[in-house]
């Protein structure tokens, strides 16, 4: 069985606040994530492929942005 590659923290920070900024610039969710997993492997995090998005995640982080 293959090793599991788990994200570290500071990958996952980055890849939230690149998300935030791409969503804020009018990006799609799915795009925003594609983009800030592409950006975190450029900079050299282990970082596995982005999952789609589903409409239900897409539903609740809308919900969440309208908060900030």
């Amino acid at each position: 069985m293959a090793k599991k590659t788990k994200t570290s923290k500071a990958a996952r920070d980055f890849i939230s606040h690149k998300i935030s900024i791409l969503r804020n610039e009018g990006r799609s969710p799915q795009q925003a994530i594609a983009i800030a997993h592409s950006m975190a492997r450029e900079l050299g995090f282990k970082v596995k492929k982005a999952r789609k998005a589903t409409k239900d995640k897409e539903r609740r982080f809308a919900k969440a942005m309208k908060g900030r």
